[in-house]
């Protein structure tokens, strides 16, 4: 492509250059360079066979693709195109393996993810004001009022989530300078730490919600 400004064309001739391929327009020579780049790049890749493929996207020696590198070596041996590689790298990405209901396997995930999973010890850490519910204070206030109508109903998602037992854990304290790393609102300061607020959800639990405990006497009453 030249650089021909498409505003001088009048309109007949403007259709003229686009039915012979020969458009031209303004400021483009980088763009196109950086196309002529991709597709060649593109043009030596097709050949690869699947490992020296992920070796070229994914180099040993660039720490910032080593996680991804990890998985596209596990996946290798068991795909046949690069089609396949990349839909086998899409979902082992976005929806890692989680651990079954058996044995002694421990799942951490946020309450998003536990939609339609269960298991028999559920804990809810950070029932907290500014963690649970926690709403950004930085959006709009359309969004501000949406993240408020979502919250309880991931709280909610979360209590159903157990099949035996369901531990919510709060906390009275935590580093001030976490504290306001986190956004989390403080109740008062005492030293070096600040006092935080239980979460405003627990206070809707109901009469027959049981009574908190400590977390040390909760482990001396599991035995750990």
């Amino acid at each position: 492509m030249n650089e021909t400004c498409i505003s001088r064309l009048s309109p007949r001739a403007a259709l003229q250059a686009l039915t012979a391929n020969t458009l031209q327009l303004p400021y483009t020579a980088p763009l196109v360079a950086r196309f002529a780049q991709l597709e060649q790049r593109l043009a030596d890749l097709m050949p690869m066979d699947i490992p020296a493929l992920v070796d070229s996207l994914f180099p040993d020696s660039n720490p910032d693709t080593a996680s991804i590198r990890q998985v596209a070596l596990l996946i290798a041996p068991n795909v046949q195109t690069p089609n396949q590689l990349l839909d086998e790298l899409r979902t082992d990405i976005t929806q890692p393996e989680l651990p079954g209901t058996q044995g002694t396997s421990v799942r951490i995930m946020s309450l998003h993810k536990s939609k339609g999973l269960t298991a028999r010890l559920v804990i809810i850490a950070g029932c907290v004001t500014g963690i649970i519910p926690s709403i950004n204070p930085q959006a709009s206030l359309a969004e501000q009022n949406r993240q408020r109508e979502e919250q309880p109903r991931l709280f909610f998602v979360g209590l159903t989530r157990s099949t035996e037992t369901l531990v919510l854990s709060s906390a009275v304290r935590m580093p001030y300078a976490a504290a306001l790393r986190m956004g989390v609102p403080v109740a008062a300061r005492s030293g070096p730490n600040a006092i935080l607020q239980a979460s405003p959800f627990l206070a809707e639990l109901g009469p027959n919600a049981p009574q908190p405990i400590s977390g040390n006497n909760w482990r001396t009453q599991v035995g750990f």
